[in-house]
């Protein structure tokens, strides 16, 4: 009498792929991707208006590539910090030196003129909220 073949062995069940998500979170990090919303503004919409006063001291200037961060993260910490933005494939490099309500904080950088002209857009409204995501350097 033939003895049976033993069952292979089942395949192990593939990991599942994390999801992406749209929460903002912080890492001290380098080289980790973060994705959020992002606004952004202008001299004319800085408070006070027309004011170039950041949170930093650094002087908010429309042709140079900076960022605010939400207030509700102690953005203090990451004065000065320079961080990689990409938006549909293109790619800026920015340095943070503002913060701002940012919705509650419900979005995660708040973008200057250098940078959203940068990726195509000639105003703040034009840019509106979009997704983003971004990493320290």
């Amino acid at each position: 009498q033939a003895t049976p073949e033993p069952e292979p062995e089942p395949e192990p069940e593939p990991e599942p792929e994390p999801e992406e998500t749209t929460e903002v979170q912080y890492t001290d990090d380098a080289g980790d991707w973060v994705t959020c919303i992002a606004s952004a503004y202008t001299i004319a919409d800085n408070t006070p208006p027309g004011s170039t006063a950041t949170s930093s001291g650094i002087p908010l200037d429309e042709s140079v590539p900076t960022v605010a961060m939400p207030m509700s993260i102690s953005p203090s910490r990451f004065y000065g910090e320079r961080i990689q933005i990409e938006y549909e494939g293109m790619t800026v490099i920015a340095t943070i030196t503002d913060c701002g309500d940012l919705g509650g904080g419900a979005r995660g950088l708040d973008l200057t003129p250098a940078v959203f002209r940068a990726f195509g857009f000639s105003t703040a409204d034009a840019w509106g909220l979009r997704t983003v995501r971004y990493r320290f350097l």
